[in-house]
């Protein structure tokens, strides 16, 4: 099945407001199995450190889309000293909401890349640009990437659609 070029861009919705912000965390609140929004301040179990990368996320975009700068900046800076410790680089405004880190360890995001709903990465992945065109991977609704893998330059990857009788 072909998809046309003009369908998925721009399709990404971004956190441009306080509803949206709620939107989407209790959309990844429920993949995360978590009782509350809230981010935890005790990080015990390996979802817990992962949900609260996905609260650092979706807060930083929230205060860097609306321009409240003093926040943004605090949230940046945890964000970062986050990612540094536990060696995930995604940038914000990647990623559609229902975003789903399935184990703590080395994930690299380009800033280019974009993503649908329902994306769910693995570890030790790699979503990069490459070749002469500097053009970044594009990942469609519901696509999984799984341990290892390394998806380079501009390509589409689409979720297989079954026809069954």
């Amino acid at each position: 099945m072909e998809y046309s070029e003009d369908k998925h861009k721009g399709s990404i919705k971004y956190i441009n407001n306080k509803n949206d912000l709620r939107e989407f965390l209790e959309y990844e609140r429920v993949l995360y199995n978590r009782k509350r929004i809230y981010m935890p301040l005790f990080c015990i179990t390996e979802q817990s450190y992962l949900w609260k990368h996905n609260v650092l996320l979706r807060k930083t975009e929230y205060y860097v889309n609306t321009g409240k700068r003093l926040r943004g900046l605090l949230y940046k800076v945890l964000l970062n000293r986050f990612r540094n410790n536990h060696l995930i680089q995604i940038p914000i405004n990647t990623f559609d909401r229902g975003l789903k880190l399935m184990h703590l360890g080395p994930i690299l995001v380009n800033k280019n890349v974009k993503g649908g709903k329902d994306i769910a990465l693995h570890i030790n992945t790699c979503l990069v640009a490459g070749g002469t065109n500097h053009g970044a991977p594009t990942l469609e609704d519901g696509v999984v990437v799984g341990v290892g893998a390394v998806i380079l330059g501009d390509v589409r990857i689409a979720k297989k659609r079954c026809n069954r009788s």
